[in-house]
């Protein structure tokens, strides 16, 4: 069963605890592999919702996008390095409901001109199903209405996450693609501190690119 969305201050702060702690010596907790793709290529894709509305990347040309993926086993840690990554651009999100926390404007990007539009951080939750009948599609999205009722979770019935980008099983895998729909960086393993301040220095980074700001 899906657990409900919620970003609250108890979330928030078991969710730094998780961070924080040490890699273990199992192999669901192994150093995250990650690194800068040699070649920017633009990715493009549609992918539908539990609530069977289709999504297409396409639609955030001009921010940064953040896909989260991984198997079931992945998906508590998935959902706490979320909920983290949106607080982080999305400050007024701290502490609300999930459907309201989804509409906070994100962070203002310093250096801007007054009129400037700040560009957005798209952080998305994809769970990796992989192929199955129609029948069992039905069935799955229906558990995930139930458990996310309010935020939108990107369910793969195709696979295309882990061919388009490959895919660790038991751990968080991330992705970032820039304004112009190009993979910019890959990550794939638990994620302690050092490695969520990678994700975000990346994710600021290419918010400026984004925005013209001088590096």
């Amino acid at each position: 069963m899906i657990r409900h969305m919620q970003l609250t201050m108890t979330s928030i702060g078991l969710a730094v605890l998780l961070l924080l702690a040490p890699l273990t010596t199992e192999i669901r907790a192994q150093a995250p592999t990650s690194g800068q793709p040699r070649q920017a290529v633009e990715v493009r894709f549609t992918m539908g919702d539990q609530f069977d509305t289709q999504h297409d990347l396409g639609a955030y040309r001009g921010d940064v996008v953040v896909m989260i993926y991984g198997d079931r086993a992945s998906s508590d840690a998935n959902k706490t390095l979320g909920e983290l990554l949106h607080v982080q651009f999305h400050p007024q999100a701290k502490g609300l409901p999930p459907a309201q926390a989804q509409k906070a404007p994100p962070a203002p990007l310093p250096g801007l001109a007054p009129e400037q539009r700040s560009p957005n951080v798209h952080v998305l939750p994809v769970a990796v199903i992989g192929k199955v009948p129609n029948v069992v599609k039905g069935v799955i999205r229906s558990q995930f209405k139930r458990g996310a009722s309010e935020v939108p979770v990107w369910l793969d019935f195709e696979d295309r996450m882990k061919t388009t980008f490959g895919m660790t099983s038991e751990v968080p895998n991330v992705v970032i693609l820039d304004s112009q729909g190009r993979l910019r960086y890959r990550l794939a393993g638990e994620v302690n501190q050092q490695h969520y301040q990678r994700l975000t220095q990346v994710i600021d980074q290419l918010r400026k690119e984004a925005a013209g700001v001088a590096q």
